[in-house]
């Protein structure tokens, strides 16, 4: 029997024409920081132009990113008209991860596995957020090459009070090394 502690993330989030919103942090992720296209580009098209990402090394060290994909699950649990319901299991093998990040991209059909590991993904702008038992990534900045953007929203928020991108919301890329690639704590 497995004692170790269950670590499970469900995303909620709106269909391609409004936000994505990861309730669990209460974030909203807007895909459209990149541009908000009519139709969503084709799974290997990039959603904007490739950056390099800065302090790399550091990365791969201080966030102990590893070189073995996840195998935990990723399902979507059933649709809601304009929602989908996503389970996903981010256990990485217990405290002590032994696989990456769980990666995903978002979908008109919901979330999508993206099959890479997380040194990997420094170099992917296939996916578009991460789980790792209860550390979330988001594709931009210091975590990746491309251009995905979150946001918190008010405290008290609820999706379902969430039906645009509020123009006084703060969108910021992935940043948690300074600018000499010290870990900001």
């Amino acid at each position: 029997m497995n004692d170790s502690p269950r670590h499970e993330t469900r995303v909620k989030h709106a269909t391609p024409r409004g936000p994505w919103i990861a309730t669990a942090l209460t974030l909203a992720l807007s895909l459209g920081a990149c541009g908000d296209p009519v139709e969503p580009p084709p799974a290997q098209a990039p959603r904007c132009e490739a950056s390099p990402v800065r302090c790399a090394e550091q990365s791969i060290d201080q966030l102990d990113l590893l070189t073995t994909v996840s195998t935990g699950e990723l399902r979507e649990e059933g649709t809601t008209a304009g929602e989908f319901h996503t389970y996903v299991d981010a256990r990485a093998g217990g405290s002590s991860p032994k696989q990456s990040y769980t990666y995903a991209r978002f979908t008109p059909q919901g979330l999508s596995r993206v099959e890479v590991d997380d040194q990997a993904a420094l170099a992917s702008t296939d996916w578009d957020i991460a789980f790792r038992r209860y550390n979330l990534r988001v594709n931009s900045g210091v975590s990746g090459p491309s251009c995905t953007a979150v946001a918190r929203t008010p405290a008290g928020t609820t999706f379902d009070s969430v039906t645009a991108v509020d123009a006084a919301w703060e969108f910021r890329t992935e940043d948690y090394f300074t600018d000499a690639c010290e870990v900001i704590f």
